[in-house]
């Protein structure tokens, strides 16, 4: 069991929440709702709120706020490749990220990070055959998802963006997936790089197989992600559930992020709150982790995207929203 014990979190400010409606309503009550761009109960209005509650008071409170941004992609290849060669090779790098960034605000500061997970601890094994990972090397790598949390607030990031990146990332999410959520393999399986029908059933011979050997350990989130996850999936749960821990909002997209949500929401209570997601793409796995979060995308795209470009799509929205709604005065 791993020796990782997280601080309580703290959730979002509520005051500050309900401060914005009340203003919100004020100000619909004086002028027309014709001229509104925003009203709360929209889903631009909820992200309004949202970061309302997530936002420091400073922040809340100006006319600024969201112009130190971090888009930060863990990736990591899964040895999923050995049991089924059809799955494509992605090699890392940034390419296609360009453009992304392209459509952000020239006032925004996004910087892009990548890390690669592998360095903390290279899966020896696909997860049908034997464990994913040791104890050290899982909490090697939660740590270091813990170490760049706190990194970026400690540099005072107002918003971290996550993507995920590997070769054979869509079969480790989707076992992870199957077993915290309990559902049968063909419902988290998707095409991940683009197979064919013979490689997609080998793919979900592969996933329940190692959801089998994972059975018995469903009532413990980390220990089905040591076993059957991988280094870059632990790596983010530690950026997720440290996130939260120092109120950080994140907006993320992926199944693999999405799969260590679940893991870091069962590790951290109320870490949750913290986070959006982008949007639910084209992979089962996702959807089904969202509908477990209780997280509704921001965005309604069936996007076949990685290294969370989503979340980067969704950046320009998210201010917009942050931009127009009244802001509360002292």
């Amino acid at each position: 069991m791993t020796s990782i014990v997280f601080p309580q979190v703290t959730p979002p400010d509520n005051a500050a929440r309900d401060a914005m409606r009340e203003q919100w309503t004020r100000r619909r009550r004086i002028h027309s709702s014709s001229t509104a761009t925003v009203n709360p109960g929209d889903g631009l209005g909820s992200i309004a709120l949202w970061l309302a509650g997530c936002m420091p008071a400073k922040d809340a409170h100006a006319d600024a706020g969201l112009e130190n941004v971090r888009h930060i992609v863990v990736a990591g290849d899964h040895p999923v490749g050995e049991a089924i060669p059809e799955i494509s090779h992605v090699s890392a790098g940034q390419a296609g990220l360009d453009e992304s960034l392209e459509l952000t605000a020239d006032d925004v500061h996004v910087e892009s990070l990548w890390v690669d997970a592998q360095r903390h601890a290279p899966q020896a094994h696909p997860a049908d055959r034997g464990d994913a990972l040791t104890e050290e090397e899982f909490d090697s790598a939660v740590r270091a998802g813990m170490d760049l949390a706190d990194a970026q607030a400690d540099s005072g990031v107002s918003l971290l963006l996550v993507g995920d990146h590997g070769r054979g990332l869509t079969s480790t999410a989707a076992v992870v997936v199957g077993s915290l959520c309990t559902v049968e393999p063909v419902r988290v399986v998707g095409r991940g790089s683009g197979i064919d029908d013979s490689a997609w059933r080998q793919k979900v011979t592969y996933i329940r197989d190692a959801m089998y050997r994972v059975r018995d350990d469903r009532a413990a989130a980390q220990r089905v992600l040591r076993k059957a996850g991988s280094a870059d999936l632990a790596v983010l749960v530690g950026l997720l559930a440290q996130a939260a821990v120092r109120r950080t909002p994140v907006v993320f997209d992926g199944a693999g992020v999405a799969a260590a949500a679940l893991v870091a929401h069962a590790m951290v209570p109320g870490a949750s709150e913290w986070w959006a997601a982008a949007s639910a793409g084209t992979e089962p796995a996702t959807r089904e982790a969202l509908a477990y979060l209780d997280l509704t995308p921001l965005l309604d795209l069936s996007l076949d995207t990685d290294q969370g470009t989503c979340a980067l799509l969704a950046l320009p929205i998210i201010r917009h929203a942050w931009r127009t709604v009244p802001r509360v005065t002292d």
